[in-house]
């Protein structure tokens, strides 16, 4: 081998080692943390019994991942609704095993018929928990592009899903690096647990459960380790009242009940069953909103959407004001989030007089299981 050839090589070798070591480095963390992982792989994993918690920080998932879990498992019972929705647990049903959470965080009012529309009348659920959230019904300009939720209910979107991941993470993983998001030891954790996927699952014990329900560990040990004082209020407050609406559509609202009618419609034609159902607000945020008319919009709430149950002879509950079951907050998350025990609270409230939904509950247990909780936001041990 001449001088220069191995001067070239010598050189190439210098240029190249960075670039390696830059694209080494993000498939390593990448790819062991799970975050590569085919999403149609994860399907499979959570329908598992074993316990797989997934947790991604360069994908977006829900969407493709909720509809293949429900394609895929044939639920009897499911919800649908953003993430205000996702403490429904499958143990709170007589047959966990056939109900599924497929909530989809950061969800539209668009999300519901889209969603349904995917899902073959063969594979159909029997009833869906359908979450209303009062923020699809205000004044904003918050109408989503139904052609991008679409495609992120694709098959080609699904299987593109470990590129996507890639194309982002690759550099972006750098950059959370130096700003601190996490630090060398911490990856230290890769590869250590095969039941979590994704670095906030590895990272923070954060993501959705196989039966679709979300836990974030880092919030709940906060919340575990820190009991609430009166201050509480001030946060919750400045929590809900900084989302302020930007741009405002006046249609909004009608438009939103449309929807909804729209989707009532389409499942009674169906035969499927829905129970529609109101998350709680913070009781300190119901209070606040008591006595400004910007929000009257939620106080009309009952009688927009009552009315349109009715009509197709289904369930409908508004829980926003929970003041007398939680009247200090002490089970919420946050101001819009309610923690597990307190949506099973709502499913003990539903039981009461809905028939249908005690073919799948038994409101015995799940007052026993209320009982036995030992905290103010737990009712299972995972």
């Amino acid at each position: 081998m001449n001088i220069d050839v191995k001067k070239f090589i010598i050189r190439g070798s210098i240029f190249a080692t960075p670039i390696v070591l830059f694209f080494g480095i993000s498939f390593y963390v990448l790819f062991t943390s799970g975050e590569l992982e085919p999403w149609d792989s994860i399907v499979q994993k959570w329908m598992s019994d074993n316990p797989v918690q997934v947790g991604m920080v360069y994908s977006t998932l829900p969407r493709y991942l909720k509809l293949a879990s429900v394609l895929a498992r044939r639920p009897e019972i499911i919800v649908m609704g953003s993430s205000r929705s996702n403490q429904v647990r499958a143990g709170f049903f007589k047959k966990p095993d056939k109900f599924y959470n497929a909530q989809v965080g950061g969800s539209t009012i668009e999300d519901y018929g889209i969603f349904l529309n995917k899902i073959p009348t063969d594979s159909q659920p029997k009833v869906i928990l359908l979450g209303l959230h009062p923020e699809f019904f205000d004044n904003s300009c918050r109408r989503a592009g139904t052609k991008t939720i679409e495609e992120e209910y694709s098959q080609k979107f699904g299987q593109s899903g470990s590129f996507k991941a890639w194309e982002y993470g690759y550099k972006q993983l750098y950059q959370d690096y130096f700003e601190g998001k996490f630090k060398l030891k911490d990856l230290s954790k890769l590869g250590k647990d095969s039941d979590k996927i994704g670095l906030n699952s590895i990272l923070h014990n954060a993501g959705y459960r196989n039966d679709g329900s979300y836990f974030d560990g880092r919030v709940m040990a906060d919340l575990l380790s820190h009991p609430r004082t009166e201050n509480y209020k001030d946060v919750f407050k400045n929590q809900f009242f900084s989302n302020k609406i930007k741009q405002t559509c006046p249609d909004n609202h009608a438009y939103a009940i449309n929807q909804v009618d729209q989707f009532l419609k389409t499942s009674s034609s169906r035969n499927i069953y829905i129970i529609g159902f109101m998350p709680p607000l913070a009781s300190i945020i119901n209070k606040t909103i008591g006595v400004d008319k910007k929000y009257d919009y939620i106080k009309n709430l009952d009688s927009d959407l009552k009315p349109l149950f009715e009509k197709y002879k289904f369930g409908f509950y508004n829980f926003v004001d929970f003041s007398k079951l939680d009247p200090e907050d002490k089970e919420m998350i946050d101001p819009t989030h309610g923690s597990e025990k307190t949506m099973l609270r709502v499913i003990i409230s539903m039981l009461r007089d809905n028939q249908t939904l005690r073919r799948y509950a038994d409101i015995n247990y799940l007052n026993n299981l209320l009982k036995s909780s030992k905290n103010n936001f737990f009712v299972f041990e995972n």
